[in-house]
């Protein structure tokens, strides 16, 4: 089995690609579309990453995030918005998120993000 990823996002279409993308990649890819789906999996099991969209139906992933995280201890959190601000980016830094990615997603910033060799984005 792969690296393990909890992918947080409520579009099917982007959540399709991602899942197609990172299994592709060796991920062994698991999602949720709702803030309360992704803490109920985090709660009950360990990933090494975790891909978290900004805004949700029922809450937001920085708030997601910042009640996960210790159960997730040593696990890369990466978001995505189409959202950004600097109010937000300061956020996602407080709260050690790797990388904050602008959507639509690039896959190289996303893949470097996730672990790969280049330079990733910087909060």
């Amino acid at each position: 089995m792969g690296r393990r990823i909890l992918i947080l996002e409520d579009e099917p279409l982007l959540t399709k690609h991602l899942r197609r993308l990172l299994a592709a990649r060796g991920y062994d890819v698991h999602v949720a579309d709702t803030v309360g789906a992704f803490l109920a999996d985090a709660r009950r099991q360990r990933f090494d990453a975790l891909l978290l969209d900004l805004s949700l139906p029922d809450g937001d992933g920085l708030s997601a995030w910042a009640e996960a995280r210790s159960a997730q201890e040593g696990a890369v959190a990466v978001m995505m918005t189409a959202y950004r601000s600097p109010e937000v980016a300061r956020r996602a830094q407080d709260l050690g998120v790797r990388a904050l990615l602008p959507k639509p997603l690039e896959v190289p910033l996303l893949l470097a993000a996730l672990g790969a060799e280049t330079p990733i984005p910087r909060v």
